[in-house]
């Protein structure tokens, strides 16, 4: 019995990890997770993981940087 309550918790602590890597301790769980981590920002507005905020702005600068290249150079 001792095991298999082991294993169920190990289960729900991996999958807590998971839930706050790839959402953001911000938007994990609807957000109900933010005012009770301390986040600075416990607002409901959903702004994504460091990963996905850094591929966000990776794009972002692609963009830009298409939008410049095409000012100065046109076909």
């Amino acid at each position: 019995m001792g095991k298999a309550i082991g294993l169920l918790l190990a289960v729900a602590a991996i999958w807590v990890t998971a839930e706050i890597y790839t959402q953001g301790a911000d938007n994990a769980f609807g957000g109900r997770l933010a005012a009770w981590i301390g986040s600075g920002d416990a607002s409901h507005e959903r702004r994504g993981s460091a990963a996905q905020r850094a591929g966000s702005a990776f794009t972002h600068a692609q963009e830009e940087h298409e939008a410049r290249q095409q000012a100065l150079l046109p076909e």
